[in-house]
């Protein structure tokens, strides 16, 4: 199946899409994408970029197709509801058909400020039409970079690669250690607990 609206003119290709699922005792289970592009997996260390879903920036949405410079304090402009609708349709296609590949169990240092933490990893293979742009979010404000770099957003397209698993790249996939990722490195403090500290167990 696939699904999607067409945006832009851009040829689909493959990527695998990481979601990040991380649960802290009595908080509310958080979810962070991030995304590789299936050509450049060929070892065990391969690079991955943040996967940005936001439904509710038009500007964000045109600014990276036309490979300019978003940010989160673009938030709030509003975004159409067709591309709303796209991006449910691509969760709800990485939902059915991500595999689950890690789950990391942490102890923290200092549990009066962070309690257990417990990460699953999945990854789900797609072919589709991404667009790739720069961000940068500033700390309120003020000219401070609270963080940059490249990202990705999801745009149509989408079709699940079940042949993926079969081939080398899936097995580095599946067999690659994830712990060191920040994963929530790209997302605002004031939107997270960022304290992250060096674990003493690892379940």
């Amino acid at each position: 199946m696939v699904i999607g609206v067409d945006m832009t003119a851009q040829e689909p290709s493959e990527y695998v899409v990481f979601t990040f699922e991380r649960k802290l005792k009595g908080k509310d289970l958080e979810s962070y994408y991030w995304i590789a592009e299936v050509d450049s997996i060929r070892n065990l260390k391969f690079p991955i970029n943040p996967l940005y879903i936001d439904s509710v920036s038009n500007l964000n949405l045109n600014r990276c197709i036309d490979n300019d410079t978003i940010s989160w304090q673009n938030n709030y402009d509003g975004a159409d509801s067709n591309y709303i609708s796209t991006l449910q349709d691509f969760l709800n296609l990485n939902k059915r058909n991500r595999r689950k590949i890690q789950e990391i169990a942490t102890k923290w240092y200092d549990t009066a400020l962070r309690v257990p933490e417990k990460v699953i990893i999945y990854a789900f293979p797609v072919k589709g039409c991404f667009c790739q742009c720069y961000q940068v979010y500033q700390y309120g404000g003020s000219s401070v970079r609270e963080f940059e770099g490249h990202v990705f957003m999801p745009l149509s397209g989408f079709s699940y690669i079940p042949s993926f698993w079969d081939r080398e790249a899936g097995k580095i996939v599946q067999f690659a250690n994830y712990i060191f990722i920040d994963f929530t490195r790209f997302t605002p403090s004031v939107f997270q607990d960022r304290r992250r500290c060096e674990p003493i167990v690892k379940w």
